[in-house]
């Protein structure tokens, strides 16, 4: 029996664990439990913040990162659990409180169409300083679409960390694997069909959700919060003010522009109803059942059906163009001397050979042909930067900044894909030019053998190859080097690679009244309840479309084409030195906007 007895024990315990190994397990078990619940368990709300080890840091001032837990609702389906996060640049005075409602203005910015919260950093930076300057502790929050939580940063930060932009190509061009993680591709349709959730009315939503978590009395947002925005960014601010946030038409006080003291914008407008329909019935209400159906029809075939949750026209604007543009800001930043080598590093592909082309060409002969290829010519960093972003060669308008000139090898006037002397024509050449993106020369290398350097925009001769002035210091108002710094530095992005198509199409609820889920835009006077400030460039398409909307206007008053006693005109500046133009300008006087911008946040939070 004994013999029986020990025989068969050693098979009873091979076909069970023993005591000790179930008490493992069970242990195993509640140690899982408890990490996943706690993972799954963050509360909303939850705020995260990293001090910012900047490139470049600015004197007194705390730059951090913080990302808010908001998740996404399930109906919204499969996503990235980055995206459950909202997150923002938050700036502040380094001798101010260290809570941001005890701070004396706060600015909360929206940045533009294709820009991440760094498109706001130069500009965000100065505002603490001057206000500082000025006895104020400032705070300013450039705050991005959650759609940024789209951004692989995986290969900018790997290059950042080596200072070699060449480590960012092999991740994202050469299938270099980065800490275990492989580049996943640009993405696209189904991969990003979520992003239709992701519209004007969530954006709206998440920069309230900012506001409140920042700023939690509503007092105090009352107070002392000012709010606007960048192009793009101005316009949602408009809907964000005439929200409706709890939806009772009987009640106001949640309305969006109660959240706020004053309002900004920079090369845009601050309105709920820019066209004035609300105040046309008839016509407001064609036009608004139009702009519905619009929305409703281009949403279906663009947006619902995956064919483009994400603004991606197949070339040029697409999401590697954004990340090209990043990685040559690198190598500007790193070696802005050097030698580039990156035409030749990238790929050929349908989307990079035609974008290059585009921005490159100086002919349509050479547009066409291909010769000379775009890619033979030698540059450095920094004169490719300038080539790609310059207004003075970046053939989209709204894609240039004042960066400086060119040097080393001739260059001569663009005739592609728009002639620059089309803005000498009498009587419409000073309306159409501009709006056709001639607002400056555009010009080009026309030697590929030669190696082309770049001029900062205080070392500004700007001369073609046959003697003529393409620009002036009055013209060129942003340090290339430090701006080349935020179209990398993270951990925040200065592009948004996936721009929600949903969000643009959003905008067209902004002319006449209201249909379907914009209903809440209740508020259509919001833009006239709080003190406003309009800011114009100049030189930018923005400026000439509200030129050709009034032109008598624009010739009877030329400082001020949108007839605001708000606006204000700032000489010189393009589209994009609006935030980017450097603190030191060519006259020697410190940077317009930001000044004019802490005056007004001054004089409307003084009590």
């Amino acid at each position: 029996m004994s013999l029986q007895h020990h025989s068969t024990s050693p098979h009873r315990d091979r076909s069970r664990p023993s005591r000790w190994m179930s008490s493992l397990l069970l242990l195993v078990g509640f140690a899982w439990l408890a990490l996943s619940g706690s993972a799954s368990a963050t509360e909303i709300g939850t705020r995260k913040e990293i001090v910012v080890k900047s490139l470049n840091p600015a004197p007194g001032v705390i730059q951090t990162f913080v990302s808010l837990y908001a998740p996404l609702p399930a109906s919204v389906g499969a996503h990235p659990e980055a995206c459950d996060w909202i997150t923002y640049m938050r700036y502040r005075d380094a001798k101010g409180p260290s809570a941001s409602s005890d701070a004396d203005i706060v600015y909360t910015a929206q940045p533009g169409l294709r820009s991440g919260a760094m498109a706001y950093d130069t500009l965000a930076r100065q505002v603490v300083q001057k206000a500082a300057a000025a006895g104020k502790h400032a705070e300013f929050w450039t705050t991005p679409r959650r759609t940024v939580c789209l951004v692989d940063r995986t290969g900018l930060d790997a290059a950042a960390a080596q200072r070699d932009y060449h480590v960012a190509v092999d991740y994202y061009y050469k299938g270099k694997i980065i800490d275990g993680k492989k580049f996943a591709g640009f993405l696209s349709g189904s991969q990003i069909g979520f992003l239709k959730y992701i519209d004007a009315v969530q954006i709206i939503k998440d920069w309230h959700f900012i506001m409140t978590e920042g700023l939690p009395d509503p007092k105090v947002r009352a107070s002392k919060l000012i709010c606007g925005g960048h192009s793009m960014g101005a316009l949602i601010t408009g809907m964000f003010i005439g929200w409706d946030f709890d939806g009772n038409p009987a009640t106001n006080d949640d309305a969006g522009y109660k959240n706020c003291r004053a309002y900004f914008a920079h090369d845009s407008m601050v309105s709920t109803d820019p066209a004035a329909l609300e105040q046309k019935p008839i016509l407001g209400g064609i036009v608004g059942a139009i702009g519905n159906m619009l929305n409703t029809s281009a949403g279906a075939v663009l947006v619902d059906s995956e064919l483009m949750p994400a603004l991606n026209t197949g070339v040029v604007l697409t999401p590697e163009t954004w990340f090209i543009y990043s990685i040559i800001g690198m190598a500007a930043y790193f070696e802005p001397d050097a030698e580039s080598d990156l035409l030749r590093q990238l790929p050929h592909n349908l989307n990079l050979d035609i974008t290059l082309k585009v921005f490159l060409s100086n002919t349509y002969l050479q547009f066409v042909t291909g010769i000379p290829d775009v890619r033979s010519f030698r540059y450095t960093n920094a004169a490719l930067l300038g080539a790609l972003l310059d207004n003075n060669t970046q053939v989209i308008s709204l894609m240039g900044a004042g960066l400086g000139s060119f040097g080393g090898g001739p260059v001569a006037e663009k005739t592609f894909p728009i002639p620059s002397q089309i803005g000498d024509l009498p009587l419409v050449g000073p309306l159409l030019g501009p709006l056709l993106g001639t607002t400056t020369r555009k010009v080009g290398p026309i030697n590929p053998f030669v190696l082309t350097t770049w001029r900062g925009y205080q070392q500004i001769p700007g001369r073609t190859w046959y003697g003529t002035n393409y620009t002036s210091p009055d013209d060129e108002r942003v340090d290339f080097h430090d701006y080349a710094r935020t179209m990398f530095e993270g951990p925040a992005t200065h592009a948004d690679a996936y721009i929600s198509m949903g969000m643009i199409l959003d905008v067209l609820y902004l002319v006449g009244p209201q249909h379907g889920k914009f209903e809440n835009l209740r508020y259509r006077d919001a833009a006239t309840l709080r003190p406003r400030t309009v800011m114009i460039a100049e030189k930018s398409m923005v400026n000439a479309g509200f030129k050709l909307s009034d032109p008598l206007l624009s010739i009877l008053n030329p400082d001020n084409p949108i007839g605001l006693d708000d606006a204000v005109t700032f000489p010189g500046y393009n589209h994009l030195d609006m935030t980017g133009a450097s603190p030191i300008q060519n006259d020697g006087q410190p940077e317009r906007v930001s000044t004019h911008l802490v005056q007004f946040g001054i004089a409307n939070t003084s009590h």
